[in-house]
């Protein structure tokens, strides 16, 4: 794959830019890559462990689709994720397609653990394609959503979208779908961009605590539009 320097919106310095050709993965370890194609997720989700991996969308989608039982989000970031679009109509998006996000997999495009850092600069997070079932799970619920943040997790959002996941049924003893959720210790700063709330499910009423941000943590908002 050839490479480019470029300047990088986030880094707000000129770096090396590996251009990505794969059709079936997307880059996961440390590096600035931009995207040549859109790309097809093929098993279990992109794992990002890596110190710090940094994804030009150029104006694609990662798409994982998926049916039946197992983990249903499309990246689990473990360190630091940045994602932008330097494209000019920045359509680029990462989403999940088909089947529903339970509590036991509670993210539907992107899940936070460990010490993860998502940065969103540019692009999509578009979790409205997949419906949350949220249900007690051995007496525990937790909010759900487009993004899930573990204990420990951050996530920036400077620019771009995030669509919320909608519920797929009334819940009394959970959380319905939201764009962010996540448990204690949890940090978002929102300097820019869109959170958008799910929307109700057609012929339902909204899930019980559904909404755009459902967090045990702290929330800082300088700027950008929750919605």
């Amino acid at each position: 794959d050839g490479t480019t320097d470029a300047y990088c919106p986030v880094c707000k310095k000129t770096v090396t830019w590996y251009e990505w050709t794969k059709e079936d993965q997307m880059p996961v370890t440390t590096g600035h890559y931009q995207l040549m194609n859109d790309i097809q997720l093929k098993g279990q989700p992109a794992q990002v462990e890596d110190a710090k991996v940094c994804i030009d969308l150029n104006g694609h989608t990662i798409t994982r689709e998926y049916a039946g039982t197992g983990e249903k989000f499309a990246i689990n970031a473990k360190h630091n994720l940045i994602i932008t679009d330097t494209s000019a109509e920045g359509k680029g998006a990462i989403k999940s397609v088909g089947g529903e996000a339970q509590f036991t997999n509670p993210a539907s495009v992107a899940y936070l653990t460990g010490s993860g850092h998502l940065i969103l600069a540019g692009g999509t997070l578009d979790g409205s394609a997949t419906k949350i079932t949220n249900e007690k799970v051995n007496g525990t619920v937790a909010p759900s959503g487009t993004v899930y943040m573990n204990s420990n997790t951050k996530l920036t959002v400077i620019g771009g979208t995030i669509n919320g996941s909608p519920s797929s049924r009334v819940s009394t003893s959970g959380n319905g779908g939201t764009c962010v959720g996540g448990f204690s210790a949890t940090k978002i700063t929102v300097w820019g961009g869109k959170l958008l709330a799910p929307q109700p499910v057609e012929d339902q009423p909204v899930a019980r605590d559904g909404g755009c941000i459902k967090i045990g943590g702290d929330v800082f908002v300088h700027g950008g539009e929750i919605l």
